[in-house]
């Protein structure tokens, strides 16, 4: 194939040829002006000089006329031909061409065309033929049977082309003239033909029945295999002449086989069909065969006469299958068991294979299709394209049987090895000796992939189940809904082994409130003692940021630096700040009460009376020297005891003694606040140094008026409580010592709340006033602290309004036309502030309703007309109703009362009759997106007031395949995207962070909020970008 080589050298040599050069290399004349002369292209594919002169080489190559056959201009590696195929060649060599239209055609010339035998240059062989006659066809066909002991006369002298045509024929394997006639063209003799076949006269026919038409071992060149009637030249055994003289049966072909032959598919309950039929001749040739059993053809290939030869041609194939050692494992007439296998399965298998199942040993555990002696159940019998001719992948093939596996997986924490399908990195695939079919015990199998977590550090702690190998007391072996796949919440599963105590008045630490041990503790193993994830203090200050800065303290308390748990319980304890001990007793452990310089700094009090930390000092770390608070009264900052005691007791009572100083509360007004009423100062006071602002002990407005007032007595729903008293500031309503408003207020009702809720100024200048509102008595419809109902009401709508409104009237039942005002919803048509209308109704108003047209909607009763609300909407609305005929309805128009679940039919305070801003609306049902917008520090800019509806339509869903549009059109309608970033986006990229997805603004952006500017999803410094660009951590690394 020297020239086909060559052929591929030339493509690949072959440069692009530009058109715009074409008068450089031009096919010119001797006369060409200049050095330049015309090129030829041997001069650049020199390679193909030597074929040049090659005997019988292609006339047009050998007349250098390379332009017959091919294009002059093409790509590297790549030439284009004149014409595809063999219609390039049939051109010239017409008289082939007729041939190809034949009954039979030459395979390779369908396949590859010409140049599958000739080379297109040269090969200097005759008819350019890529190798010698014989290696010409045996390129294809298998040599062994041309060169047996005795080689037939016409292929030994001129080849094959003495009884084949190479191009197509009208008879069966290219033969030139049909077979028997074929062969009595030179068998002419029929005498010694007659002799040589036992006499009688017999007609010859079917000569290639009885002997190999190419070569053989035996004489006369008969097939190695001949059937016994035949080798003794006895045909009458089988044959006779009839009156017309022609040669035929003696008997049926099935009859005649059982005279000699037993039924071989008698009494077989899985009988080959064509033992079974009576079809010997369908497999066995009846006089001779080069194969053994005197079949027809080998094996597999007689097989696939029948049988589908795709399952057998997959990457992996059984080696019997692989070999055409079909009978191996299948009865060629049949058997007594399933597809004709010789034995039941498993037998079968084990022929082969006995080194996969142990046959003995009862405490075994077997794969269930082992116990069912049925391989196939995993196994394809003949290929697969899985290695060990699994019939799919381990991990989809176990999930099709362990259905209970394949639920566990769609749990959020798939073992990673399970989720790869890598089941036989756990298990055995056919017997074990542990359960489960566990290649090794799980303390040993687990620590195959989990090494490190299994080895106590020097110094350090294990984790009791680590250090015992009873991984799965704590996790799921394939998959959970926890992180670590663990098998309950962290606050149940540590708590069955570890006693933390839970005794009455006990406070947990926050993580172990939480039930997330895994905050300060390793799970396994750690380099520090009872599994800490970190050193104490270091440990403690990854929440505890405040103790752990000391870059502005004047005095640091010595364990706060190096111990917590010197002071503090780890996991709780029966105060709040988790005290190993009660105060002062706690300190003492340290500080010695019998010093003298200690009794001296406390003149001489009990210290055993004293909590420390409460009034005087901070536990931790102060800006002021010996620990003391920040906040600090002045007499006790200038160590002037005396001004307030004499010995050990106050000079005189608190209230007096406060009043000295601080005479600007001495008369705080007509009510007062009950602690300074009864000169208890200290109450929510210390008298030496405290935490909270005003020396407040408690540290905070909220938590010492929490001292008291019981929360959950002052709003009985957290989410709905008045915001200052959720945030615990109290002093924004109430003085804290006294006033001459009711309940401590620092002014009248109207002009306090007004003072945060600003827009009600405003309304305050409408010309029609809601009498509570007018008369500044909020606390007429709102409780001051908050309530179960919206905005703090009192009660809900009606029963709030029919307090003061007699919804019974029929004056006021007049008005609604008779409505059942016990039903009403009055906020949806009255302002319950103020209105530039006498009625109180809400700024934009539904035309019907501003009209008095109350019969466009509604029925004589006052009910919805015929059809429900959303048909008597759609009725005006009918370019809406187009719209919703295209499209996916958003959700609440799916439903009757569709409309009014978002707009108020009457009256409505804000734009489109929506019953609130959108945000608020729109929060009801889409609540994250709400919070996004509300209380991210970036949200997308809303110029309009528009919120939700300038970039969603408010009535139709985008379809999640409508390729008219993209969320991108949307943003690019306002945003020039390449104004500020050439990153790719849209049609042609990928997002890997949603495969299958283009890259688009929402794969770095959220449209409602972020924390990052510009609304990115992260720091595009680092973060948003590794989201998809993985590989520059590697880089980094």
């Amino acid at each position: 194939m020297r020239s086909n080589n060559a052929l591929r050298s030339l493509r690949c040599a072959g440069a692009i040829v530009l058109l715009g050069l074409l008068p450089i290399f031009a096919v010119g004349t001797a006369a060409a002006a200049g050095p330049f002369r015309a090129k030829s292209c041997i001069d650049c594919h020199d390679v193909m000089k030597d074929q040049l002169k090659q005997k019988n080489a292609h006339e047009p190559f050998r007349n250098e006329d390379c332009a017959s056959c091919h294009q002059p201009h093409g790509v590297i590696c790549r030439l284009i031909m004149q014409r595809p195929g063999h219609d390039l060649c049939l051109e010239c060599h017409q008289s082939q061409a007729a041939e190809l239209e034949l009954a039979h055609v030459h395979g390779p010339i369908g396949r590859e065309g010409c140049i599958a035998c000739h080379d297109p240059h040269g090969s200097g062989q005759p008819k350019l033929l890529a190798g010698t006659k014989a290696d010409a066809c045996t390129a294809c066909h298998d040599a062994s049977a041309f060169t047996r002991k005795r080689v037939h006369y016409p292929l030994k002298k001129n080849g094959c082309v003495d009884c084949h045509r190479p191009h197509g024929s009208e008879f069966a394997n290219l033969l030139v003239l049909p077979a028997d006639e074929l062969c009595l063209s030179c068998h002419t003799n029929a005498g010694k033909l007659e002799k040589a076949h036992g006499g009688g006269g017999t007609p010859f026919a079917g000569c290639a029945t009885c002997h190999d038409p190419h070569s053989s071992d035996e004489k006369g060149l008969l097939k190695a295999f001949q059937h016994e009637p035949v080798a003794d030249k006895d045909c009458a055994a089988c044959h006779e002449t009839d009156e017309a003289g022609a040669t035929v049966l003696v008997d049926a072909p099935e009859a005649l086989c059982l005279g000699c032959h037993d039924n071989p598919s008698a009494g077989l309950s899985s009988p080959h069909p064509p033992a079974e039929d009576g079809a010997c001749l369908d497999c066995h040739a009846p006089h001779g065969s080069a194969f053994a059993g005197l079949l027809k053809n080998r094996m597999p290939s007689l097989c696939f006469e029948c049988h589908d030869e795709a399952p057998f041609e997959r990457r992996i194939q059984h080696v019997p299958a692989a070999d055409g050692e079909c009978t191996t494992c299948h009865g060629a007439h049949g058997s007594n068991h399933d597809t004709m296998l010789v034995d039941d399965g498993r037998a079968v298998c084990m022929a082969c294979h006995d080194d996969v199942i142990a046959e003995d040993g009862t405490d075994l555990v077997r794969h269930s299709p082992v116990v069912k002696r049925d391989c196939s159940v995993c196994h394809d019998p003949h290929s697969a394209g899985e290695e060990k001719l699994l019939k799919g992948s381990p991990g989809s093939l176990c999930l099709n049987c362990h259905s209970t596996i394949r639920m566990e997986l769609a749990a959020s924490h798939p073992h990673d090895v399970v989720a790869r399908g890598q089941c036989l990195e756990c298990h055995e695939a056919h017997q074990s000796t542990r359960a489960s079919l566990l290649n090794a015990d799980p303390s040993v199998l687990c620590v195959g992939c989990h090494e490190n977590l299994t080895t106590k550090p020097e110094g350090g702690s294990l984790h009791g189940p680590a250090a015992e190998g009873a991984c799965l007391d704590c996790h799921n072996p394939h998959a959970g809904e926890r992180p670590a796949m663990i098998v309950a919440e962290q606050s149940v599963l540590c708590l069955e082994c570890h006693d933390i105590g839970d005794e009455p008045g006990w406070f947990a630490h926050k993580p172990v409130a939480e039930g997330n041990c895994a905050s300060c503790h390793d799970a396994h193993r750690s380099e520090r003692p009872a599994l800490l994830a970190a050193p104490v203090p270091l440990l403690c200050t990854v929440c505890h940021t405040d103790v752990a800065d000391v870059s502005s303290a004047a005095s640091i308390h010595a364990p706060a630096q190096d111990d917590c748990l010197v002071c503090h319980r780890p996991h709780g304890g029966p105060d709040g700040a988790f005290l190993t001990a009660p105060q002062p007793g706690l300190c003492f452990e340290c500080h010695d009460e019998t010093s003298q310089s200690l009794q001296a700094t406390h003149l001489g009090r009990d210290l055993s009376k004293l909590n420390c930390t409460l009034s005087c000092h901070t536990p931790h770390h102060s800006d002021q020297p010996k620990l003391m608070r920040s906040v600090v009264h002045p007499p006790f900052e200038e160590r002037d005891c005396s001004g307030c005691h004499e010995d050990d007791a106050p000079i005189t009572d608190q209230r007096e003694l406060c009043l000295m100083c601080h005479d600007d509360v001495a008369e705080p007004g007509s009510h007062l606040h009950a602690p300074f009423e009864d000169g208890d100062c200290t109450g929510c006071h210390s008298p030496h140094a405290a935490r909270g602002e005003h020396l407040l002990t408690a540290g905070s407005t909220g938590l010492a008026c929490a001292a008291c007032h019981d929360l959950s007595d002052l709003y009985p729903v957290a989410e709905l409580a008045h915001r200052p008293v959720r945030d615990g500031e109290c002093a924004a309503c109430h003085h804290p010592h006294g006033s001459d408003q009711p309940a401590l207020l620092r002014v009248e009702t109207g002009t306090l709340c007004k003072s945060c809720h600003t827009e009600m100024t405003v309304k305050a200048a409408l010309p029609n006033l809601h009498a509570p509102f007018a008369d500044g008595d909020c606390f007429a419809c709102h409780d001051a602290h908050g309530s179960e109902n919206a905005s703090s009401l009192s009660s809900p709508p009606p029963g709030l309004c029919a307090e003061c409104h007699d919804i019974a009237a029929p004056a006021l039942r007049s008005k609604h036309h008779g409505f059942n005002l016990a039903q009403a919803k009055c906020t949806g048509c009255h302002d319950s502030h103020a209105s530039v209308d006498p009625s109180l109704s809400h700024a934009y108003v539904h035309p019907p309703y501003d009209d008095r047209e109350c019969g466009t909607c509604h029925e004589a009763s006052g009910a919805v007309q015929a059809g429900g609300r959303k048909a008597v909407c759609l009725d005006c609305h009918s370019g809406l109703a187009a719209d919703l005929a295209t499209g996916t309805l958003h959700a609440p128009l799916e439903d009757d009362d569709a409309c009014v679940i978002c707009h108020s039919p009457h009256t409505a305070p804000v734009p489109s009759l929506l019953s609130r801003r959108q945000v608020a609306l729109c929060g009801g049902c889409h609540q994250d997106k709400a919070d996004h917008l509300t209380t991210a520090s970036y949200t997308h800019p809303d110029p309009d007031g528009r919120t939700c509806s300038m970039c969603h339509n408010p009535h139709l869903v985008a379809a999640a395949d409508d390729a008219s549009s993209s969320p991108d059109d949307l943003c690019l309608a306002c945003h020039t995207y390449k104004d500020h970033v050439d990153h790719p986006l849209g049609p042609g990229t990928e997002d890997p962070s949603n495969p299958g997805h283009p890259v688009a603004c929402v794969s770095c952006h959220n449209p409602h909020g972020t924390e990052v500017a510009q609304i990115l999803l992260d720091d595009p410094r680092g973060k948003l970008c590794i989201r998809c660009h993985t590989g520059m951590i590697r880089e980094r690394r």
